[in-house]
């Protein structure tokens, strides 16, 4: 099954380490670090134009998403994943 980040990235839910408040782990100097990294990589994603409000990390990339953490969270669960 598919997590939608936006009509134009769906993410494999079993590729999903984490989705995180963007909120809260902004605060972190360790998770500043790390999404500079991701960003020298190429492998931090923007999915909309709008202010994230989530974090999506998976093995491969780290998503910013417009959508709520408890909202993606909502959609695995309402699905079954």
């Amino acid at each position: 099954m598919f997590i939608y980040l936006s009509p134009d990235h769906p993410i494999r839910k079993d590729e999903v380490t984490a989705i995180l408040d963007i909120e809260s782990v902004t605060l972190s100097v360790h998770t500043r670090d790390c999404l500079r990294a991701q960003e020298k990589k190429g492998a931090l994603i923007t999915t909309s134009y709008d202010l994230p409000s989530s974090m999506v990390v998976t093995d491969s990339a780290t998503y910013l998403s417009k959508y709520t953490a408890s909202y993606l969270k909502s959609k695995i669960e309402q699905n079954g994943l």
